[in-house]
């Protein structure tokens, strides 16, 4: 969804951009908005994505995440222009909410928050600026331009929830990190 908004409120300022996903989803991407699609499965990221369709390398100005950690944020280091942007709508953490966390390893997600945005774009250094966002951070201009330009989201699957079964099987989905949409 992001994606597509990106494509039609932004066309005026000429943007390119690459879309990140499994082979399996080639085709589906470019649907999005993507100019160009990046299969992570074929090796490291940060590789696939500097080497541009021509074999020319290429820097990226922002880097959009959607899965968190570490090794997300390693590999957007190494394709932002200086100066660029890292942001992620997950955090320091990869598949946060995977499992039930104790207070420590709360306290310790909090601690990485407060590290990764607040501190280190604070500090110089060679690594990009890193912002965190919400849903509730996008505001309603966002959501109005979505509207206007007849963004839809996909949807994979619709699961009634009036069955304790088939809300299981909804939540062992999304847990599997392969929900398309």
């Amino acid at each position: 969804m992001l994606v597509t908004m990106l494509r039609k409120s932004f066309s005026d300022y000429n943007l390119h951009i690459t879309g990140v996903c499994s082979g399996r989803n080639k085709d589906f991407v470019p649907g999005l908005g993507a100019d160009r699609v990046v299969d992570y499965t074929k090796g490291p990221i940060e590789i696939a994505l500097n080497k541009g369709d021509g074999g020319e390398a290429v820097m990226y100005d922002a880097v959009f995440d959607i899965l968190g950690g570490q090794p997300s944020y390693e590999s957007a280091k190494a394709v932002l222009r200086k100066g660029g942007s890292f942001i992620t709508c997950v955090g320091p953490e990869a598949w946060i909410g995977d499992e039930i966390l104790s207070y420590g390893a709360k306290m310790s997600w909090v601690g990485k928050i407060l590290w990764y945005s607040g501190i280190l774009n604070k500090i110089p250094g060679s690594h990009p600026t890193y912002y965190m966002v919400a849903p509730s951070e996008l505001g309603k201009d966002t959501y109005t331009k979505a509207f206007e330009n007849n963004v839809i989201p996909h949807v994979d699957k619709v699961f009634p929830f009036d069955d304790i079964e088939k809300f299981k099987a909804a939540m062992e989905l999304v847990r599997s990190h392969r929900v398309k949409g």
